[in-house]
């Protein structure tokens, strides 16, 4: 029960609306404090509860070695009952870290997009894109270039639902925003006059989506919109640098609107590289930087974004990621792998004489290497099959959240039979090296 009740309050606090509020990790910390208990209260008691079943059921009891290996295991439960819940809660921490792992790997390509969707965007005045061109042509080969604009909207009814930071909602014209579509090979999207459609971050959806309070709004102009629907695959994060929204609506609406910020987007014919970011830096610091009334210089590198840098430091930050989570993993592993390993071993030249009776009452060398499979398949089995159940669930409730920024709903499946996979390959090498040397030490003996 504490563990169902600890995994459920896990499972709760993996929803957009919790997952940011400061009393999150506290309940996170309260459920991995109950798994914790449940582990060593399963390990505690597993023994007894397979034992009081099997000698309930003669039939089981007494069908081929089961009455052996039983006894072996109960044996063994009931005196390591202790290290067997630091087994499970090592293979637990293992097998989540595989997973934390395979899941970094698989924001890469999200994360790309919402930082860089474009190999340049800029955020200056028009007046200076002609410049920033030119800095490019440099080097690369220019193929498309696109400015749009923001606009304020007065009257504000989107933003309040983000913050109350900025005192507008902001605007795009619809065609600007088909042709951002058109660059990235994307569906362009149609309005009727009295429509408008809501493009966010998938992390604020859950703000906007469902909320009767916008499905239909007022201009300041005293027209009304129709809320078509709300989309987050075509959103970045310096699509607009006030908010985590943008208002597309019809051209015809933005006309007496006073413009909020202009911005550019340059596709080149080249893969572009962090060099090229450094170099706009270098060039247009003249824009970019400022000097306050105290006379310290701000820099806004924030206004350039190449995605050949975005590439790099994404690929270093899943690269770093992915590699401390696989050591943890493996360390893990191989404690585990490396303690059940030596107790089978030492247990094997111990009881030696359990195998040589066995021998004796006419139990041949394949019978008896039969048994001794059983018994550390047991013996390796018992820890694990609590900690992946737990896993399952664990990274079930994460992909609440994180979902949004992979390929699709069920990916995380994947990547946690990926990371069973692996986590198996490797606990199979401990087990045959466990195997080989069990049975030469019984030969041996004998």
């Amino acid at each position: 029960m504490v563990g169902i009740a600890s995994i459920w309050l896990w499972y709760s606090r993996f929803q957009m609306e919790f997952i940011s509020k400061n009393e999150t990790l506290t309940y996170l910390m309260l459920s991995m404090i109950g798994l914790i208990i449940s582990i060593y209260g399963i390990s505690a008691t597993v023994a007894d509860m397979v034992c009081s079943f099997i000698i309930k059921s003669k039939k089981i009891k007494y069908q081929k070695d089961n009455l052996f290996l039983i006894r072996t295991f109960v044996s063994k439960a009931r005196t390591m009952s202790f290290t067997f819940g630091t087994l499970s809660m090592l293979i637990l921490l293992s097998i989540f870290s595989l997973n934390i792992s395979n899941l970094s790997n698989g924001l890469y390509k999200s994360s790309l997009d919402q930082e860089a969707p474009y190999d340049v965007s800029i955020y200056d005045d028009q007046e200076a894109f002609k410049e920033y061109i030119k800095v490019i042509e440099e080097d690369y080969t220019v193929e498309k270039t696109l400015a749009y604009d923001i606009y304020k909207e007065p009257k504000k009814q989107i933003q309040r639902l983000y913050d109350e930071f900025t005192d507008y909602d902001s605007v795009m014209k619809l065609s600007d925003y088909n042709q951002l579509l058109t660059m990235r090979n994307m569906d362009t999207i149609s309005l009727q006059e009295d429509e408008y459609i809501i493009v966010t971050s998938s992390q604020s959806k859950y703000l906007v989506e469902g909320n009767a309070s916008i499905k239909q709004i007022q201009l300041s102009s005293g027209d009304f919109l129709q809320l078509k629907g709300v989309t987050t695959e075509t959103f970045w994060y310096t699509l607009n640098s006030r908010s985590d929204f943008i208002i597309v609506v019809p051209d015809s609406y933005v006309k007496n609107l006073e413009l909020a910020e202009s911005h550019l987007i340059v596709d080149t014919k080249e893969e572009t590289t962090a060099s090229l970011e450094t170099k706009i830096e270098e060039r247009m610091s003249y824009r970019l930087c400022k000097t306050g009334s105290d006379g310290e210089i701000n820099c806004q590198y924030y206004r350039v974004r190449v995605r050949g840098s975005a590439v790099e430091e994404n690929n270093t930050m899943i690269a770093m990621m992915s590699s401390i989570f696989l050591y943890i993993s493996f360390i893990f592993i191989a404690v585990v792998g490396t303690i059940l390993s030596i107790q089978a071993l030492s247990d094997s030249t111990k009881y030696k004489y359990r195998y040589l009776t066995l021998r004796r009452l006419g139990v041949n060398d394949k019978t008896l290497y039969r048994i001794i499979r059983k018994q550390l398949f047991i013996l390796f089995g018992m820890p694990a099959v609590y900690p992946i159940l737990v896993n399952f669930s664990l990274i079930d409730s994460i992909n609440n959240v994180y979902y949004i920024f992979l390929e699709n709903q069920y990916s995380y499946l994947f990547y946690f039979a990926g990371g069973l996979t692996i986590f198996f390959l490797v606990y199979i090498v401990y087990w045959l090296t466990t195997y080989i040397g069990f049975k030469r030490n019984v030969n041996e003996e004998s």
